[in-house]
């Protein structure tokens, strides 16, 4: 028998711990060292146990991460991202254009709206089935992200910045989908003292972040 976590659970190793984003309860969480330990076992093992492990093994499933799987191809990886190497430091962002800062607005206002009332599993959710429409012309992409980044960070002096990075960032990962342009959230986090960040990225750029406030925060979890 092999194990695998169970459904909407995502984990990375920040440092020495291990962190866990259950998106069905919002919550970030921990394991005791046994049972992290063998928890880290089980992922070189990939899925199985081995016989010392038992009893953590078991105290895993009872609080449902793991669940049972007869797949030999489920293995326990945790979340992996590329490291950026440019931020919006980089970009020559210009003059925001009227229209797009309207909708850059509404997508915050909308998003901040569908996060207070949902769970973030089912945004996530929404975000991932709807249909977003053709790609963007590769030659129109970078003057549509500019002008789009531009208009986010214009409209920073009128809704705020502060705790609200994972609003924002799926607020303007919804604009520019709407505008063609695939783009990635990613939700990090570190430990002592716990922290969690979210940012948006395209390719090898951070978008609405510096380079040096995303460097310490280990991704657990990549939205395209």
């Amino acid at each position: 028998m092999r194990y695998s976590l169970r459904n909407g659970l995502t984990y990375c190793q920040a440092g020495d711990v291990v962190i866990f984003l259950d998106l069905i309860q919002g919550r970030y969480f921990g394991l005791p060292a046994r049972c992290q330990d063998a928890f880290l076992r089980l992922v070189d093992r990939k899925g199985a146990v081995e016989s010392n492990d038992e009893d953590e093994i078991a105290v895993l499933l009872n609080n449902e991460i793991l669940v049972e799987t007869i797949c030999d191809d489920s293995p326990l990886l945790p979340t992996i991202s590329a490291i950026p190497r440019k931020d919006i430091n980089d970009m020559d962002l210009g003059k925001a254009s009227m229209p797009v800062m309207v909708r850059a607005v509404l997508w915050q206002v909308s998003t901040a709206f569908f996060l207070k009332i949902c769970k973030i599993s089912t945004v996530i959710e929404y975000i991932q089935r709807r249909s977003w429409g053709s790609q963007c012309e590769a030659e129109s992409i970078l003057g549509k992200l500019n002008s789009i980044v531009a208009a986010f960070e214009s409209t920073n002096f009128m809704m705020g910045r502060t705790d609200r990075c994972l609003e924002r960032s799926l607020a303007m990962f919804c604009a520019c989908r709407s505008f063609g342009i695939s783009v990635r959230v990613v939700i990090g986090v570190r430990s002592a003292p716990f922290s969690a960040h979210s940012w948006l990225e395209r390719c090898d750029v951070v978008l609405n972040d510096t380079i040096d406030n995303i460097r310490n925060f280990t991704p657990i979890l990549v939205l395209e």
